[in-house]
């Protein structure tokens, strides 16, 4: 849990000195986002050294159970003397964690039903390291107010090439000018772009473009995005209409997709909600359930179409599991929580439709207290409906009860989870979330992008997010009693 802080005071030092130069009237989210970064780091710095020795202590309090039980194997009478020193002779977190990380490993592995309590134990004290670490930030984070003004975007010969091209693809446009474009600070794998016009026909006076990154930390692109956004805008949801795809990178570099503007801002980002209204978690999960409705066949082009479920599960814990391995993160956790998925493969059921698995408040708008829009398709596939649920929960908890969601979801069309799907789907849900914070990380300190958004994304809402992981851990274990 010790990370070099060098990379993103980078960060924050460009984008500080971008908001000082008068070319924009972006206000608030440069602030807010590099605050809380620092914010992050400084309770690292500051905190969690004494959250870790607390946690030692504890572990040692385990240790005679822990070594008893991993002196079955080879592998564990190679790793008890490495406990006992680290943790009791010379105690040292830093040296302590990659050990208890194998040791719960070792432990998931052993033949027959594993140690579930003290694995019980183990995931319980790492969880209060994590949870005490993210509340002494959430004491210290600035409260964003209202929503993000979006900065200066396209250049002169950019804006030129694409009053050309829409021109070309619209022939009631031969009038079009476009007056101004401003890009939404958010997004690693899209640049979102609202396009002014003006003398406009058949298009209306604004426009969003989403071009593809070179590099973007999701990997997918706009062109799977705009038929999904074509099937479910003809479904009836909230979502933008689609007007355009281009694939041809010599217009703007990337390929990119055109759709309408739709009125409304964000309430909130990640994890925090801003402007808390029952009316728009109902209606997200009205539109949630409406999506999951879609005839699965309606999806044929989409991730997880030829596959099972449990299939899909399987793939996706392979694949978070690999890169998490690759990346050194050193996350007991993570272990944990793998190693149990593997274990309850059953529990992915039959259950199939189209979802969005990114639908949280960074990707919806509201206006007047309801829900206007879900954007952000990028990320969807076939795969359990139960996943949608779970990744929004955090959100909807902070607008109405969680039960009381599930009956709106339940009342307009949605099939309602049982306890161990909700159990299930909420740590590879936390896996999920958890990979994508890693991703931001990775392409930070390989210098592969400078962006606030990812910046922001490695450092505060990996927090939050591998807190959520460590709770998902703790209630999975929890509910093999």
């Amino acid at each position: 849990m010790s990370y070099s802080t060098t990379d993103y005071l980078g960060v924050l030092k460009d984008q500080i000195q971008t908001s000082l130069i008068p070319r924009d009237d972006n206000a608030r989210k440069v602030p807010l986002y590099t605050h809380r970064m620092l914010t992050v780091m400084q309770a690292r710095a500051n905190v969690l050294p004494g959250l870790q020795q607390k946690a030692l202590a504890e572990i040692n309090d385990l240790l005679n159970e822990l070594c008893a039980a991993l002196e079955v194997t080879d592998a564990g009478l190679v790793l008890v003397p490495l406990l006992m020193r680290h943790v009791r002779n010379r105690p040292d977190y830093a040296e302590a964690e990659p050990l208890l990380q194998t040791a719960v490993r070792l432990l998931a592995e052993k033949p027959g039903a594993p140690d579930r309590q003290l694995q019980q134990k183990i995931a319980a004290i790492t969880c209060r390291v994590v949870d005490a670490l993210h509340q002494a930030v959430v004491d210290q984070d600035f409260r964003q107010i209202g929503d993000a003004k979006p900065i200066e975007s396209l250049d002169d010969t950019k804006k030129l090439a694409l009053r050309d091209f829409l021109r070309q693809k619209f022939p009631a446009e031969s009038l079009l000018e476009i007056v101004g474009t401003k890009t939404i600070i958010g997004g690693g794998s899209k640049t979102t772009v609202l396009v002014e016009l003006l003398g406009t026909r058949d298009l209306p006076g604004t426009v969003v473009l989403r071009i593809d990154l070179a590099r973007g930390v999701v990997g997918s692109t706009v062109v799977d995005e705009f038929h999904l956004i074509e099937l479910v805008h003809e479904a009836g949801l909230p979502v933008p209409k689609p007007y355009l795809l281009e694939t041809d990178t010599r217009v703007l570099g990337n390929p990119f997709i055109v759709v309408s503007k739709i009125e409304g801002r964000n309430i909130g980002d990640w994890f925090e909600v801003t402007e808390p209204s029952r009316d728009f978690a109902a209606g997200l999960a009205h539109a949630l359930a409406k999506l999951h409705q879609i005839p699965v066949e309606r999806g044929a082009r989409l991730p997880g179409a030829n596959m099972s479920n449990e299939e899909i599960v399987a793939r996706d814990i392979r694949y978070f599991e690999e890169f998490w391995r690759a990346s050194g993160e050193v996350s007991i956790a993570h272990e944990q929580g793998v190693a149990w998925l593997k274990q309850h493969m059953h529990y992915a059921t039959d259950r199939r439709a189209i979802i969005h698995r990114d639908a949280g408040c960074h990707n919806m708008l509201g206006l007047d207290g309801k829900l206007s829009a879900l954007l952000d398709w990028e990320t969807a596939q076939i795969g359990n409906p139960v996943f949608d649920l779970m990744y929004g929960r955090f959100s909807v908890e902070q607008m109405m009860p969680w039960g009381e969601y599930l009956d709106e979801y339940e009342k307009a069309g949605g099939v309602r989870p049982s306890k161990r799907e909700e159990v299930f789907f909420r740590l590879l849900v936390g896996l999920f979330s958890a990979h994508f914070t890693i991703v931001a990380r990775k392409f930070i300190e390989a210098g592969i992008s400078n962006g606030l958004a990812l910046g922001y994304a490695a450092q505060r809402v990996h927090l939050h997010y591998q807190r959520e992981l460590h709770e998902a851990v703790r209630l999975a274990l929890e509910s093999d009693v």
